[in-house]
């Protein structure tokens, strides 16, 4: 097959994202499944551990439980707190029933029980423990009643159970009885007690609010005397009428001074126009009524009919006569414009000076019901507040009066309280009983417990061994490190059913097998991306030896050629070289001489079936520096130009900078990861280093993947080769 013409070298291109840690490191199916075993093993010692202390507390610590029920009722009245709000019913009854578990308890009550003469002959066995007649320990006895009795408030309910606790079943029913009767008696002389100081405290709050109504009542009827108001809303009406009018008129009047303003400044600006005044229609009228204007007017009219008449007797236009009668008419005329002139501008002086003297008057006015005005809201203010401090102080007669209305109501419920069985609010629900079962041990709890304990603490450790361990066991893993990308898994050799001899060459001796199917399904990927970007140059560089770089490097280039590929591999581990040893060649003249100058590539190419290989070349021609030589970019060049795909083994990347070298004259790279050996943050950082190199960074190839790892499971690579081998038995594959 001709070659493939060289494309132009990919620029690196920056790995995936890194994947939230969200996708899942551990499989909880699959972690169970590994130990199951154990797992199952440790369900079994929970269960024999349950048993096994079920009987020893049986022997060495059972306990009887008798109890006492007491059913708590709500209040009828809250005697010191009538005047207030009350406060919820279901507050109130969680802390009265709280308050008497705490009662029940108490030193008070245990005290009184320890001194109790029937103590000593109901419960003689609980007491025997403690000495006989004056030797008996109390302050021992007490501190074991402490231990022994409880009480509750039974979850949802209004009910408080009494219990008490020991390893003989009359006496603890003596002990209940004995605390039962203590806490009633304690409980029904404090409810006395308290009656009688609500009730005395009743009494003299009313007194002191009726004390207190009086006094308000008579401090209002002062105010009224002082403020020499007899009837105060009347006052107040009138008061208010009159503020209104004087507003009205107020706001009248600045309407009215507003309008003044607009006039006299109209006029005033007539007095500054550049081209006169000009004068309205009213004042030329008024003008005109003048009593000389009038007769200049005749006078005018006269004459100009004398001219007419001269003219209609023939008198010519410069006859001496009507040039006489013309002058005479001039004369007139401009002794009418000065006449008319000075009165129109008499007129305009004299109606800017009534306008002028009309705006004081005015503001005259403005300034009187100014002064009006605030003498009406300073006594509307002070008759408003004296209504609302008379309104406060009704009020507060008013609440006074409800006050003693209420605690007048609290005194006569406090009275028919007393007459009432349950007005302690406690009574007796269900009394004492011998108990006939155990308390403890229960063998459906100590049983199950112990399985719970044991196998909860295995899965526990089981799973935190699992979280904790940051070995690469499978494809999953890659998705915790940043800029890896998955490109193939290689099962584990003990994982082909095949049982392969010889894993380097099982692709050749093996082509149908697990292995060898493992190699075709990476092929196809790496292809892809090589093709796609024009590489032909790939170096498969490992982080730690023993990875199975070698193995890769060999499969990988025989399942190339047998795509019809013209495959070259090129042994770099100068170090450790193992090409040549797996496929039967001698290691010299290889790589060591090209590099030297000694040899040119064709002359020292090997064949192994399809594919060529260059060895390592004789070791004291193993120069490390040689790799990032321009002769090495020369041989890469020349193997391009010659075959399609070019594999390159290299030393592991934490043993020697190979890698990192070769990785700037490549045209990619792909990182091989051991399973189980190599942890994942040794491969994100080398998976780091190649990404950041010339090359491009394809990604990981996992190798030697368990199937118990996360790697292929053992049911899907059986049905692979009896799929390939042809078994009419073929298992169906794992979902």
């Amino acid at each position: 097959m001709s070659s493939q013409p060289t494309r132009p070298t990919a620029a690196p291109r920056p790995g995936p994202r890194p994947t939230p840690a969200a996708t899942a490191a551990i499989d909880p199916i699959k972690v169970i499944k590994k130990y199951m075993w154990l797992l199952a093993a440790s369900v079994v010692v929970g269960a024999v551990i349950g048993v096994a202390g079920y009987f020893v507390l049986l022997k060495f610590a059972p306990r009887y439980r008798s109890s006492v029920f007491f059913q708590c009722y709500p209040p009828l009245v809250n005697p010191d707190k009538a005047h207030e709000a009350q406060p919820s019913h279901e507050d109130e009854m969680d802390r009265f029933m709280e308050t008497q578990v705490r009662l029940m308890t108490s030193d008070e009550i245990l005290d009184g029980v320890i001194n109790d003469p029937k103590l000593r002959t109901e419960a003689a066995k609980w007491c025997a423990q403690f000495g006989r007649g004056a030797r008996f320990d109390e302050n021992a006895a007490l501190l074991d009643l402490e231990e022994i009795v409880s009480a509750h408030v039974v979850r949802g309910t209004t009910v408080i159970e009494l219990a008490v606790s020991w390893s003989d079943p009359v006496d603890v029913t003596a002990i209940a009885g004995l605390v039962k009767t203590r806490y009633i008696t304690e409980l029904e002389r404090g409810y006395n007690r308290n009656i009688l100081d609500q009730r005395d405290k009743l009494a003299s709050m009313i007194n002191a609010q009726k004390t207190q109504v009086q006094q308000t009542q008579a401090r209002r009827d002062r105010i009224l005397v002082d403020e020499g108001v007899d009837s105060l809303d009347t006052n107040l009406q009138q008061s208010t009428l009159e503020l209104q009018q004087t507003t009205q008129e107020l706001t009248n009047v600045r309407m009215d001074i507003e309008a003044v303003q607009v006039a006299l400044a109209g006029l005033e600006q007539q007095l500054e126009a550049p081209g006169g005044i000009v004068y309205p229609d009213e004042l030329r009228a008024q003008a005109d009524q003048d009593r000389l204007i009038a007769g200049l007017r005749q006078q005018i009219a006269s004459t100009e009919a004398e001219i007419t008449r001269k003219r209609n007797a023939g008198y010519g236009p410069d006859h001496r006569e009507v040039k006489r009668l013309r002058h005479q008419l001039d004369s007139l005329r401009q002794h009418l414009t000065e006449k008319t002139e000075r009165t129109l501008r008499s007129l305009f002086d004299a109606k800017v000076d009534s306008t002028r003297r009309s705006l004081s008057q005015l503001r005259a006015q403005e300034a009187d019901l100014l002064d009006r005005r605030e003498k009406a809201e300073s006594r509307n203010n002070e008759l408003t507040r004296t209504k609302v401090t008379i309104n406060d102080i009704n009020r507060e007669i008013e609440q006074l009066l409800q006050r003693i209305e209420q605690y007048e109501s609290s005194l006569a419920m406090i009275d028919t309280q007393r007459s009432i069985e349950t007005a302690a609010r406690v009574d007796i629900l269900q009394p004492e009983r011998k108990p006939k079962d155990l308390a403890f041990p229960k063998i459906y709890i100590i049983g199950p417990a112990g399985v719970v304990l044991i196998s909860g603490l295995v899965t526990a450790a089981v799973f935190l061994r699992e979280l904790l361990d940051q070995r690469v066991r499978g494809a999953s893993d890659l998705t915790l490190i940043p800029r890896a990308r998955l490109v193939g898994v290689i099962p584990d050799a003990s994982e082909d059913p095949s049982e392969p001899e010889q894993v380097e060459t099982v692709f050749r001796d093996s082509p149908r097998g697990v292995l060898a199917e493992s190699f075709r399904q990476l092929r196809v990927p790496l292809l892809k991306m090589m093709n796609h970007a024009g590489h032909k140059t790939l170096l498969v560089v490992s982080s730690m030896p023993e990875s199975g770089v070698t193995s890769v490097v060999v499969n990988l280039a025989h399942s190339l050629a047998a795509g019809e590929r013209r495959v070259l591999i090129i042994d770099a581990n100068l170090r450790r070289p193992a090409v040549h040893r797996v496929l039967g060649l001698q290691d010299r003249p290889g790589l060591g001489e090209v590099l030297a100058g000694q040899a040119r590539l064709d002359e020292v190419v090997s064949h192994s079936g399809t594919v060529d290989v260059l060895p390592a070349g004789a070791p004291e021609l193993r120069l490390y520096e040689r790799l990032g030589a321009d002769s090495m970019s020369e041989l890469l060049a020349e193997a391009k130009a010659r075959y399609d795909v070019v594999l390159i083994d290299v030393s592991p990347a934490v043993v020697s900078g190979d890698a990192g070298i070769l990785a700037s004259k490549c045209d990619a790279t792909v990182l091989v990861a051991r399973a189980l050996r190599e942890k994942r943050g040794m491969v994100g950082r080398i998976g780091g280093e190649l990404a950041d190199a010339r090359s491009e960074f394809l990604g990981v190839i996992i190798n030697g993947v368990k199937s118990a790892a996360g790697g292929y499971l053992r049911r899907n690579i059986r049905a692979t080769h009896e799929y390939e081998t042809g078994s009419r038995d073929a298992a169906q594959p794992a979902a």
